[in-house]
C-alpha cells in the first residue's frame, strides 16, 4: 500500500487528481488542506475505503508533518507557484529529506526552471521530485516529442489553449494569470531569446477534431509557461517556440488585453491584486458560453523529403477540459509505484517533467472522458511560394532566395530611406515606427513564420518595425496587417521580378475608402545574383510619406 499526500487534496485540481488515484485499491489517499471540515466533506464524498482527511498548512513546518505522517509520495496541488523564492521550494526540499517522492502541477515558468537546484540532495536521498507534472510542461512535451520523432531538427514549435467559459477555476489559477498579464516574458524566436508580453500579440484560433463541432474565432494571447525556455533547452536547434493561451469569451480576453497595458507601460505593478474580484465575474458569468476546451500544438521541421507541419488538436467536451491538468500526476504516480515494486525506470533527482511521459499514456487516459484528439500533417511550402505556386518557380534564383523561409529565418543588407515631410507623414511614421531617412543604413528582415503566416521584423539601423503577413482571400492574394489595419495586394512574378499591386486596405476587418488609401508600390528585383527591393509609398494626392531601397542576402 503507497500512501499519498495530496496538498490541497479537496481543491480544483488536487481533488480531480484524488479521483483518478482512488480507481486503484494499491493508494491510500491522505487529504490535505487547511480545513478540516472540507477535506473531511471530500472524503466522504470521494467514497474511498483509504481516503484520510488531513489539515496542513503548507507554509509551516512540513518536516514535522512529513515524520508524522511518513507518506511514500506528497503531491503538492496548490499553488500559484508564479512568483515564489527560493524558500519556496521548502515542501520539496523537506520530501527530499524525509525520503518521500514529490510532484507538483506547476506551471510557473520561473519555479520550474530553478527546481533542478534540488537535484543533487533528490539524487543523494534516491528521491523522485519532478515538478510541471501538469499540461505543462508534461503533456505539452510529450507531444511535441511525438510529432518531432523523425524531424531534424524542429524547427518551429507553436502551441495555443482554449479554455471552457464553465470550467471551475480557483482564485489561484486567476492569480497565477494576472501575475503575469502585462508583464515581460521570455521567447524563443530565430534561435535567440526575445521579450513578449503577457496577454499581449492577441490572435484568433480555431480548432478542429474530425467527427466533433469545430471550435472558431477563439481569442488567445501570449503565456508564460515553462516550455518557453524548457522546451528550447530540450529539442535543440529550434528556432521558435510559441505559448498563447485564452478565455472562451473574447470579451474577457479583451479586457485583459486592455488592462495589460498599463501594467507594461509601469502604472500598475501587477494584476494579481485582483484575483478576487475576477474570480467573482468568473463565477457570475460561469452560464454564459460552453463546456468546450481546446488545445492545438502545431510542429514543423525538415524530413528527408522537405519542410513538414505536424498538429495535434484536442477538444474536450462535456467541461471535461479541467481533467487534463491532472492527468500527468495520476500518471506519474503509477509510474512510480511500478518502479518502486519492479524497479521500472524514473529517474532519481529533481526535475522538470520534460519528456517524462509518452503521450499514449496520456492518450489511454483520454479515454475516460469526452476528449478527441487527432493528428495531421502537411507538406509546408514557404508563404510566397504557396501564393505564387507555378510564377514561384519563374522568378530568379536571388528572388527566391529570399522568401524561403524553410531554409533561413533572416536577410541583412543595406538600404537607402526618404521620408515625407508633410504633417500627416510625420503622424504616419510615428504611428507605424517607419525609419529615419539615410543612406547606406544597414537593413535587417528576420522572419518569423508561424502557421499560415509570417511575422516581418524590419530593423533599419536603430528603428524598428514590423508587420503580419498571410495570403489572402482570392488566388495570388496576399495581406499584409499593421495591427488593427490590413492592406490587400496581388502578388505577381512579371519579367522575373516580383511586384505587390495594392488592391485595398482594412481597419477591423471592415473595407475602407479607396479614394483615402495610401498608393503602395513594391518590386523585388535580382541584379547579377543579388536581391535588390524598392518600396514605396506615397498618400492621397500625392504626399509621399516613405521609401526605401536596397539589397539583402538571406542568413541561417
Amino acid at each position: 500500500m503507497h500512501e499519498i499526500l495530496i496538498i490541497g487534496g479537496y481543491g480544483v485540481f488536487g481533488s480531480r487528481i484524488a479521483r483518478l488515484l482512488s480507481q486503484s485499491a494499491d493508494f491510500k489517499l491522505l487529504i490535505a488542506g487547511r480545513s478540516l471540515e472540507k477535506a473531511e466533506a471530500f472524503c466522504r464524498e470521494l467514497a474511498h475505503p483509504m481516503a484520510q482527511p488531513v489539515v496542513l498548512d503548507r507554509n509551516l513546518d512540513m518536516a514535522t508533518t512529513l515524520r508524522q505522517l511518513r507518506p511514500w509520495l506528497v503531491i503538492d496541488a496548490t499553488g500559484p507557484f508564479q512568483g515564489m523564492t527560493d524558500d519556496d521550494y521548502r515542501v520539496a526540499s523537506a520530501c527530499i529529506h524525509a525520503g518521500t517522492h514529490y510532484l507538483d502541477i506547476a506551471d510557473a515558468r520561473s519555479f520550474v526552471e530553478g527546481f533542478s537546484k534540488l537535484d543533487d540532495l533528490a539524487k543523494q536521498h534516491r528521491v523522485v521530485a519532478i515538478t510541471g507534472a501538469s499540461s505543462v510542461p508534461a503533456l505539452t512535451s510529450a507531444i511535441v516529442a511525438h510529432l518531432g520523432r523523425d524531424l531534424a531538427p524542429i524547427h518551429d514549435i507553436e502551441i495555443a489553449l482554449s479554455a471552457s467559459n464553465r470550467a471551475t477555476v480557483g482564485t489561484n489559477v486567476i492569480r497565477a494569470i494576472l501575475s503575469y498579464v502585462g508583464k515581460p516574458i521570455p521567447l524563443w524566436q530565430q534561435a535567440a531569446e526575445t521579450a513578449g508580453y503577457g496577454w499581449q500579440s492577441l490572435q484568433r484560433r480555431d480548432f478542429h477534431v474530425t467527427g466533433r463541432p469545430s471550435i472558431r474565432n477563439r481569442l488567445v494571447g501570449l503565456c508564460d509557461v515553462p516550455d518557453l525556455r524548457l522546451l528550447p533547452q530540450h529539442f535543440r536547434n529550434c528556432r521558435s517556440v510559441v505559448f498563447r493561451a485564452g478565455a472562451e469569451m473574447t470579451m474577457q480576453n479583451l479586457l485583459l488585453w486592455l488592462l495589460s497595458w498599463p501594467v507594461r507601460w509601469g502604472w500598475i505593478g501587477s494584476l494579481a491584486p485582483l484575483a478576487d474580484v475576477f474570480g467573482t465575474l468568473q463565477r457570475h458569468m460561469g452560464f454564459l458560453g460552453s463546456d468546450r476546451s481546446a488545445f492545438d500544438v502545431r510542429v514543423a521541421g525538415r524530413a528527408q523529403d522537405g519542410m513538414i507541419e505536424r498538429r495535434y488538436s484536442l477538444i474536450a467536451d462535456g467541461g471535461d477540459g479541467p481533467w487534463i491538468p491532472c492527468l500527468a500526476a495520476a500518471l506519474l504516480s503509477r509510474h512510480l509505484a511500478k518502479q518502486d515494486d519492479a524497479g521500472e525506470a524514473l529517474s532519481f533527482g529533481a526535475y522538470p517533467a520534460i519528456d517524462v511521459l509518452p503521450l499514449a499514456d496520456f492518450e489511454q487516459a483520454f479515454g475516460a472522458f469526452q476528449i478527441a484528439t487527432e493528428q495531421t500533417e502537411r507538406r509546408v511550402a514557404p508563404l510566397y511560394a504557396g501564393i505564387l505556386q507555378s510564377g514561384w518557380d519563374r522568378l530568379p534564383a536571388a528572388i527566391r532566395d529570399i522568401h524561403d523561409t524553410n531554409r533561413h529565418c533572416a536577410a541583412e543588407g543595406r538600404a537607402t530611406v526618404t521620408r515625407g515631410n508633410s504633417l500627416i507623414a510625420k503622424i504616419a511614421h510615428t504611428i507605424f515606427g517607419f525609419p529615419a531617412a539615410g543612406d547606406d543604413i544597414p537593413v535587417r528582415v528576420d522572419f518569423l513564420p508561424e502557421g499560415h503566416q509570417e511575422t516581418w521584423q524590419r530593423r533599419f539601423g536603430a528603428h524598428r518595425f514590423s508587420s503580419c503577413l498571410s495570403a489572402g482571400t482570392g488566388t495570388g492574394d496576399l495581406s499584409e496587417r499593421f495591427g488593427a489595419l490590413a492592406f490587400d495586394f496581388a502578388l505577381l512574378a512579371i519579367q522575373n521580378r516580383l511586384e505587390m499591386h495594392f488592391r485595398g486596405w482594412r481597419l477591423w476587418g471592415m473595407p475602407l475608402p479607396r479614394l483615402l488609401a495610401p498608393n503602395i508600390h513594391a518590386v523585388e528585383t535580382a541584379k547579377e545574383g543579388v536581391f535588390h527591393f524598392d518600396v514605396e509609398i506615397t498618400l492621397p494626392f500625392g504626399l509621399p510619406l516613405l521609401r526605401y531601397r536596397g539589397t539583402m542576402t538571406p542568413k541561417a
